[in-house]
């Protein structure tokens, strides 16, 4: 067995190979993802993992597309296997351990949080750690800009690809 670790950008390493595992990471900031992912995927089939993840880039390019091509687990699962594509896979923020700020692993109270805060609360029980962290990485990280937070680390899907995108209107 020989493990091959490469750039998107090298040309030679995408051809004439055939991979057992394959994780392409940050896929969406590719140069010309359609062009590498074309070249890798053919080398991955029968492959045992095969994984494109990336944070969003807006809503349109290669890893939009995929996405959208994509399908739930459950659905996955429900279908006929000739009628199997790729399973979207979402992991928001709060569910990375590290995420949160230690001690205060309690449900907050109501006046210890935002308007704003609560329904984020309410939508995804988050406790007090969370929210403080989220502030803190708010403030620090992306010197208030909640659209650059939901593009780092977003709760939803939909919140990813619309911040990174910017406006979905014209």
């Amino acid at each position: 067995s020989v493990i091959y670790a490469m750039t998107a950008n090298n040309p030679w390493g995408k051809h004439g190979r055939t991979y057992a595992w394959v994780h392409s990471a940050e896929t969406a900031r590719y140069e010309d993802a359609q062009e590498v992912m074309l070249a890798v995927q053919p080398a991955a089939r029968g492959a045992r993992l095969y994984c494109e993840e990336s944070t969003a880039a807006g809503r349109s390019g290669y890893f939009w597309e995929r996405w959208q091509q994509g399908q739930t687990f459950q659905q996955w699962r429900d279908s006929e296997p000739h009628l199997r594509r790729h399973v979207n896979l979402f992991l928001p923020w709060f569910v990375v351990e590290d995420y949160t700020i230690p001690g205060f692993n309690r449900p907050p109270l109501p006046d210890e949080i935002t308007q704003d805060e609560a329904e984020l609360v309410h939508i995804n029980n988050l406790t007090l750690g969370q929210l403080l962290w989220r502030r803190q990485t708010l403030a620090e990280i992306c010197h208030g800009s909640t659209d650059d937070f939901d593009e780092q680390y977003p709760c939803t899907p939909d919140r990813a690809f619309i911040a990174s995108g910017g406006s979905v209107f014209s």
